[in-house]
């Protein structure tokens, strides 16, 4: 288990990367396919999104520097698109960005506030949440934000969607307290959490298959399937947030107060990977499993933690705030 300490860090960004490639076939065969988006903000800068090499270098300015961008935003499928929400007027708007041309296009424009977009599954729409009707709900439009219609009723406070990544099927609470599948080719929605929970909270992630869902409840880690229902896996010392699966769906990790630790699905055996950390929020692991990124707010850096418990690399963002570091498999 790494600690969190000022010699670490020192050490961690002077390191050299060791990762083994075969040169001899063109550095172009060497570069890693993904790239880490996370959002930004800082004194002098509006809130922007930013994609950062997998090696922990090379910081990009997505979106326009004129426009001040939610932290919550989606990469489509495909990795040519990213959705988000752009603030103005005290209200907001989706747009989506272009992988290949850059071009920023408003795909969803209101009076009332649109926000947290999320691609579903196929590329072919996407989901996002709206106060239109005078609650958030969940709304679903196509891809160029045409056909928008209302499918969750407003009848209950509703938090921001996650879609699963191989069904038709996105993912949220009601009132921060129930967690809730839709099955939105069926209109069907399957209660996840039974009365007996309170989970409180929005800390919940779909595994790579798209049909389990993780997420905590005070100090126990639960994992929900379609099949066998829900299950407990882990109950910690501490407080439990911001469960992530591994590539493969083996593993989970998780925050639990100052501590990274992972969790090993099959034998449910927990590891410590890097503790003291003052402030870390969400994480991602990467598309290859080498790598989970988490963001850290004091202080404002992105960690870039060995999913096998090795080196540590803490990247400055500058004078920014570096949020919701999400891998993507695409370029940009």
């Amino acid at each position: 288990m790494k600690a969190y300490s000022a010699t670490l860090i020192i050490l961690a960004l002077v390191a050299a990367s060791t990762g083994a490639c075969n040169q001899s076939v063109g550095p172009e065969a060497c570069a890693p396919s993904f790239q880490l988006v996370f959002s930004a903000r800082g004194p002098h800068t509006l809130q922007g999104l930013y994609t950062l090499d997998a090696t922990g270098t090379g910081i990009k300015r997505l979106t326009p520097d004129s426009m001040t961008v939610s932290p919550r935003y989606s990469c489509s499928p495909d990795g040519q698109w990213i959705l988000f929400a752009a603030f103005a007027n005290q209200s907001s708007d989706i747009w989506k960005i272009n992988r290949t041309t850059r071009l920023v296009t408003r795909v969803v424009a209101d009076p009332a506030v649109d926000d947290s977009p999320e691609w579903l599954h196929d590329g072919s729409g996407f989901v996002f949440r709206s106060n239109r009707s005078g609650r958030y709900s969940i709304w679903m439009c196509d891809a160029n934000g045409l056909n928008q219609r209302q499918i969750i009723p407003d009848t209950q406070y509703t938090s921001w969607p996650r879609s699963s990544p191989r069904l038709p099927m996105i993912a949220f609470s009601y009132a921060w307290r129930t967690i809730v599948v839709l099955d939105y080719q069926r209109n069907l929605q399957i209660p996840v959490t039974p009365d007996s929970l309170d989970p409180h909270s929005n800390f919940f992630a779909w595994s790579p298959s798209g049909d389990k869902l993780a997420f905590e409840v005070s100090r126990d880690l639960y994992v929900w399937d379609l099949i066998s229902s829900l299950r407990r896996y882990w109950t910690d010392n501490n407080h439990i947030f911001n469960p992530i699966w591994s590539p493969d769906g083996q593993q989970i990790a998780f925050n639990a107060f100052d501590t990274l630790k992972v969790l090993n699905l099959s034998s449910r055996a927990v590891r410590p990977l890097m503790s003291g950390m003052a402030y870390a929020g969400r994480s991602s692991w990467s598309p290859d499993g080498s790598t989970i990124a988490v963001e850290a707010l004091n202080p404002p850096w992105i960690l870039l933690v060995a999913a096998d418990g090795g080196s540590v690399k803490a990247v400055p963002v500058g004078e920014n705030v570096a949020v919701h570091p999400q891998w993507i498999n695409a370029v940009w």
